[in-house]
């Protein structure tokens, strides 16, 4: 399947346009130590449209990343050392960071086939089955981490930082978007077994999985996710403006995470 690709809206090219003015420009290295961060929690949905990797962050303003700075000697590394050392007593200190590290450990390195060769028959209903079982086991580990999370939120007050105010924000939204994504996924294998696929046409061989931007599955709980989904990204963008937190979110948006299945031409 051919990747999908996007632009940045121009408002949001403006916008990260006019955060630098007069020599203000943010340490790089600064910047990247962020963008590190953020992509601590992997986007399951995100390696089948960009790969989720920037090849040149925008210049932010030192001014406007101020706030988020950390100590010289307070590193990722080393923070997440300090939990593994001590997971309950460092939840217990931090819990927005350790629920940041456990969404982390949280979610599964997962295969996702995107096509399916005909006929559709018995053996190929039984191979859907089989893929299915794993992403139940991590759909299952994603919201333990979820309720993790929700958890951490009401401790709100417990993190005097800023930056890992908006790392956690943004984990969350990783989550979210993780489970819905794999519910969705979990939801197209279904039609596999249940004979819910196109009929094929002349010249065709099978189906592919495409995308699409709203979900097909019916569950409310799907549903409910990518709405809450939807209102974190604004909200990290109005929490952090002009900030990499607020980049990454416009990035966020532009993925699409509905799928459909379609016909193929033989090849």
């Amino acid at each position: 399947m051919s990747a999908i690709r996007w632009t940045v809206s121009l408002a949001a090219v403006v916008l990260f346009a006019c955060a630098v003015r007069g020599g203000d420009a943010a340490d790089k290295k600064l910047v990247e130590a962020i963008a590190q961060e953020i992509d601590l929690v992997p986007g399951l949905y995100v390696k089948s449209q960009d790969g989720g990797k920037v090849k040149e962050l925008p210049t932010f303003s030192a001014k406007r990343l101020a706030p988020y700075a950390l100590e010289k000697d307070q590193t990722l590394d080393k923070e997440r050392a300090r939990w593994k050392a001590n997971k309950e007593k460092y939840a217990k200190d931090f819990p927005l960071r350790a629920a940041v590290f456990e969404a982390v450990e949280a979610t599964p390195i997962v295969t996702l086939t995107m096509a399916l060769q005909g006929p559709l028959n018995a053996k190929a209903k039984a191979a859907a089955l089989d893929r299915q079982r794993p992403i139940g086991v991590a759909i299952f580990k994603l919201e333990q981490s979820l309720a993790q999370i929700n958890e951490a939120d009401e401790q709100r007050a417990k993190e005097t930082s800023k930056r890992w105010h908006a790392n956690f924000d943004f984990a969350r939204l990783r989550v979210e978007g993780n489970i819905a994504f794999l519910m969705e996924y979990n939801f197209a294998l279904g039609k596999i077994r249940s004979d819910q696929l196109p009929d094929l046409g002349p010249g065709e061989n099978g189906w592919k999985l495409g995308l699409r931007p709203k979900l097909s599955i019916t569950e409310s709980k799907a549903k409910d996710l990518y709405k809450q989904r939807s209102k974190l990204i604004k909200k990290i963008q109005e929490d952090y403006p002009s900030t990499p937190w607020d980049y990454f979110a416009e990035r966020e948006s532009k993925y699409q995470l509905g799928l459909q299945w379609t016909t193929m031409k033989a090849k």
